[in-house]
């Protein structure tokens, strides 16, 4: 009968605690899986809110953005320099030709003064008259030679400023698609930066809560004589630089997005939202290496440059031939600089290997490291569900689940992070594509 009761007992008390869990399990949380998602929304303001796509804000920015329509205004400048340049190479073609007409007079009349010098006795009258006629002519002559050698120094200036101003004409459609790419990847990468900044402020949310869970512990703990004052003013002090962090964050973020707003003139009293397509960002294809780099070399713009350059300087030689010397000290120096650009070619053509396959290397880690950084929120999140379960269950402390929950937070921004910098690694090579590095 005893042996009976015993195990009715021992019953009992084991379905105590199965029936207390099944009571508790209202407050259980399935595990789910985390991922990037396929949108993502940022938001500033107050009042009615009104949301646009990141596409969306491109095309105001296009439409509205002055670091944009700059570019614009800086092609036509180019074209009004390169205009004025045109007319002051032929206006200086005029001035030397005018320099040698009257060079060619006075050599003429010196010429003629020199006979007539000839025809008299020497220290006669006449031959002193034609002799201060010939020394005048001569000064007049050195004279005019100095001003042809300024003026055509002058023309070999204004030949390299207009050539260069005629390099970016030539080569406009280009450059003003490169200023365009890298002036939108900016804009957008500004806009994906407020979810960096958003999960930052997440991570010093959840920093505040934990310190002022720890801070109240410690003031309980000193209370009942189980901690030190210092403790206690230690963990105060650790509550005051999370708060002061999360205040940061969240300046950063309000003065960003006030700046976005800015720049496609938006009222910054209109509650404001930015939707951000994930799963099109997130699913791009990686570019093939041969691929990018074979687009690299055909658009190479610095190599068109440089190139340039070394025809720019051949032809400022060429003009500076016209009145310097062979072996003057002028054209040793432009020679000079002629060899410098070739060696700066030959060097730039090995560099830019060195520069795209260091680019290239570095978009190739951004892209895996979105799908490793992700893995690692997914199995952080896991590991957080199971420990909030726990709490639930009455089986750990509010510290346990606060300190998973700052590892999660933690996770969480180190996968936008990684989506970040794979985006701006993205854009670098889109550009590099078009040539510039």
């Amino acid at each position: 009968m005893k042996h009976k009761v015993l195990i009715a007992v021992i019953s009992i008390a084991v379905l105590v605690p199965l029936l207390g869990g099944i009571a508790f399990a209202t407050n259980l949380v399935a595990i789910s899986d985390w991922n990037l998602g396929e949108s993502y929304l940022v938001n500033y303001g107050n009042g009615k809110n009104i949301n646009y796509s990141m596409d969306e804000l491109i095309q105001m920015y296009k439409s509205s953005g002055v670091e944009y329509k700059r570019i614009e205004a800086a092609y036509q400048l180019n074209d009004l320099y390169l205009a004025r340049l045109d007319s002051q190479f032929s206006a200086q073609d005029s001035i030397i030709n005018q320099y040698r007409q009257s060079i060619n007079q006075y050599e003429a009349q010196i010429d003629y003064y020199q006979s007539l010098m000839d025809s008299y006795p020497e220290d006669s009258d006449e031959w002193k008259e034609a002799k201060n006629h010939r020394d005048t002519c001569l000064s007049n002559l050195n004279t005019y030679q100095s001003y042809l050698t300024e003026a055509i120094t002058q023309k070999a200036e204004i030949y390299v400023q207009r050539e260069n101003y005629l390099f970016i004409n030539n080569n406009k459609d280009i450059l003003r698609i490169q200023d365009q790419k890298k002036t939108v990847s900016e804009f957008k990468e500004k806009c994906l930066y407020l979810i960096v900044l958003k999960e930052n402020y997440n991570l010093a949310s959840s920093s505040v809560d934990y310190n002022d869970l720890l801070y109240q512990i410690n003031k309980a703990n000193f209370n009942q004589g189980r901690s030190t004052r210092i403790d206690v003013d230690y963990q105060e002090a650790e509550l005051l630089i999370a708060n002061n962090n999360s205040e940061s964050v969240l300046s950063s973020y309000n003065n960003l997005f006030k700046h976005i707003l800015r720049m496609i003139e938006i009222n910054e009293s209109q509650k404001t939202g930015i939707r951000f397509d994930i799963k099109s960002m997130r699913h791009l294809t990686l570019i093939n290496y041969e691929t990018a780099y074979n687009s690299f070399k055909q658009n190479d713009i610095k190599t068109k440059q440089m190139e340039s350059n070394i025809s720019v300087l051949n032809g400022k030689i060429d003009i500076l031939n016209d009145v310097y010397e062979e072996h003057s000290n002028i054209l040793a120096i432009e020679s000079t600089k002629k060899e410098i650009a070739e060696v700066e070619l030959e060097k730039w053509l090995i560099d830019r290997i060195i520069s795209f396959n260091n680019l290239y290397s570095d978009y190739e880690a951004k892209y895996d490291a979105v799908n490793l950084q992700e893995k690692k929120a997914a199995a952080q999140h896991k590991k957080y569900t199971v420990t909030l379960n726990k709490f639930n269950l009455g089986m750990i402390s509010r510290i346990e689940l606060e300190e998973a929950r700052l590892k999660l937070r933690q996770s969480e921004l180190d996968a936008w992070m990684a989506f970040y910098e794979y985006i701006k690694a993205y854009n670098a090579i889109e550009l590099a594509m078009m040539g510039s590095v």
